[in-house]
């Protein structure tokens, strides 16, 4: 029979999942950005991995700090077989899986929201009932008693204004009659004019305003979700909605709330968690950057070429680097005293609207910052790697010219720069969904050549440890 998998806690665009009976399905990420997009509290963006080989389905943990439950027996890295009906729970997302379309038939299928979004569609709902009560109640009472004042006294202030307005309108063409003043008396008005003359004048003279230059002016992409969606880190803005006076993409700025004076909740709730995170103290290797780096904490690569160094993952999806310029500002790099930093981040900057140069300038700060801290540190520079598909595309020609001026930041001893876009390339230049699934973040199999290339800088500074 096909194997049915429905999400029970958590969100997705896509509630189910069939795995047809006869048909092999190899590999099946899941997670906040994965091939499944399953999103809640505490998920990775690649959680864990799912196959299908025409009759079994197996599933397997992508990285111990990313844990995933059958009931109460914690999976490993190797694919354990699923026996319908069974339940999958990770961060505090689950799964159930069911044989055929039971899952579908009885409704389970359908997603649990969390509580406070229940609450607030409920109390949405109670304040349209009451709007609807309430106008059917003035619809039987009848029109309250200050619309017929309106209504009866409305005809008389229109008479009374249209009065005025032509008493007035004949009051100035009785002015524009009567005589000029005589010569004489010309020097006396224009040293000591009258308080009424005055008055009259600044009245009926135009009166000219300089326009000021236009400022010039930066737009600057909105402040992204935390764990945003692929789709919205690929897109190019097709008009800005913010504009700012300066640059700051070189200054340390937090992702706002829903006022500007207010820091995204989430967000500093994630950066606080990278700040406690697991084995910061041991850290020989640290990755800084946006969502491309955090997903690469949970590819089978990121361990296997760098597991024995004890790698520190600061990555958030999202972030530009006025972002993780603030995280650097606020800790997140203290207290550890890695021999590495790898830092990799611009792209969004890019998509959200800053030029190339006011990129360079924000990873430029950032590379400053790390070199602060960490000034006994080695630290590879990434150059931003390809977006899009198309390599005619005007973010390939921005990502381009930004890299052209990120290779002047290596100083031959302590910053070394590197651009592995080529890796991500077809001999055409097009991105090719193997390699990167959504033209933007990397695959296993992208993320596999990024570790090759990357592995073999670290190993002379890193050495045995």
């Amino acid at each position: 029979m096909d194997v049915v998998i429905a999400v029970t806690r958590g969100f997705s665009p896509r509630p189910s999942c069939t795995f047809k009976r006869g048909e092999v399905v190899r590999d099946f990420s899941v997670g906040s950005q994965a091939d499944w997009l399953v999103m809640a509290p505490d998920v990775a963006g690649v959680h864990l991995r799912l196959a299908f080989d025409g009759r079994t389905l197996r599933a397997a943990s992508v990285s111990p700090d990313a844990p995933v439950y059958l009931g109460s027996e914690r999976l490993d890295e190797r694919g354990r077989p699923i026996s319908a009906p069974a339940v999958l729970r990770f961060g505090q997302a689950e799964l159930a899986v069911s044989a055929g379309d039971a899952v579908q038939a009885d409704g389970s299928a359908q997603v649990r929201l969390p509580s406070y979004f229940v609450d607030m569609v409920a109390e949405r709902r109670r304040a349209e009932v009451n709007a609807t009560t309430q106008r059917a109640a003035r619809r039987d009472r009848g029109a309250p008693p200050w619309i017929w004042i309106a209504a009866v006294s409305l005809p008389l202030v229109v008479g009374i204004g249209a009065w005025l307005l032509r008493s007035h309108v004949r009051s100035s063409a009785k002015e524009e009659r009567a005589p000029a003043p005589s010569v004489s008396l010309a020097p006396v008005l224009a040293v000591a004019p009258s308080a009424p003359a005055a008055v009259e004048r600044a009245r009926t003279e135009p009166t000219l305003v300089p326009v000021p230059d236009a400022p010039s002016v930066v737009p600057v992409a909105p402040a992204t979700r935390l764990a945003a969606a692929p789709e919205t880190l690929v897109a190019t803005p097709a008009a800005p909605r913010h504009v700012y006076p300066q640059n700051v993409a070189d200054k340390p700025v937090p992702r706002l709330g829903a006022h500007p004076w207010e820091i995204n909740d989430d967000w500093r709730a994630h950066h606080e968690r990278l700040l406690d995170a697991k084995g910061r103290a041991d850290a020989k290797v640290v990755f800084l950057g946006d969502s491309i780096t955090e997903a690469w904490r949970v590819a089978p690569a990121y361990q296997a070429s760098f597991g024995r160094f004890s790698p520190l993952d600061l990555g958030i999806a999202g972030d530009l680097t006025q972002n993780l310029l603030w995280r650097i500002e606020q800790g997140e790099i203290d207290g550890i005293q890695p021999k590495a930093a790898v830092v990799m981040i611009g792209v969004n900057n890019l998509a959200g609207g800053f030029t190339a140069e006011q990129t360079a300038s924000g990873v430029r700060a950032v590379v400053g910052a790390v070199r602060t801290r960490l000034p006994d540190a080695f630290v590879l520079l990434i150059e931003v790697l390809p977006a899009h598909h198309d390599p005619s595309d005007p973010l390939r020609t921005k990502i381009s010219d930004c890299n052209r001026i990120l290779e002047g930041l290596a100083d031959g001893a302590h910053v070394v720069v590197r651009d592995f876009g080529p890796l991500m390339l077809e001999s055409d230049g097009t991105v090719a969904k193997e390699t990167m699934r959504d033209f933007l973040h990397p695959t296993p199999a992208g993320y596999e050549r990024l570790s090759q290339a990357v592995s073999p800088l670290l190993e002379p500074v890193l050495g045995g440890t």
